[in-house]
């Protein structure tokens, strides 16, 4: 972004995949310290995906720390499976960036949360070949 607010094309594109945007159900969680156990489940919806990361919307309160990992996995529609070929991707996600929204009366609030995938610790699953 230049000081105007618009896209600044010197700085070049951060991410190193192409976003597809989609609305598909995404459960992510905490962990209890290295015991292996969730101490939550919570729940949110894609707004984009790639196979690098994914940014949601959740009314989950958090908080969330960026640099925090949580488990997550997302179900991708079976209609948008021609654009993005997996049934589900699991695994682990670590937090880049919270934007809160202004909370709607009737909604409660929203954020915006975008998770990188952790190399090594997430899969696609159900692959169309």
């Amino acid at each position: 972004m230049n000081a105007a607010g618009g896209h600044d094309p010197t700085r070049g594109e951060r991410r190193g995949q192409r976003r597809i945007q989609l609305s598909a159900p995404v459960e992510f969680g905490k962990g209890s310290g290295g015991k292996g156990e969730l101490m939550y489940f919570s729940s949110g919806q894609s707004l984009d995906v790639s196979t690098s990361g994914v940014r949601l919307v959740t009314r989950e309160p958090g908080p969330f720390t960026p640099g925090e990992i949580l488990a997550v996995s997302i179900e991708i529609p079976w209609e948008t499976r021609r654009v993005f070929p997996f049934s589900r991707i699991v695994g682990f996600a670590r937090v880049v960036r919270v934007l809160e929204e202004e909370p709607q009366p009737e909604e409660g609030g929203q954020r915006h949360v975008a998770l990188e995938f952790c190399k090594g610790e997430t899969m696609l699953l159900g692959a169309i070949l």
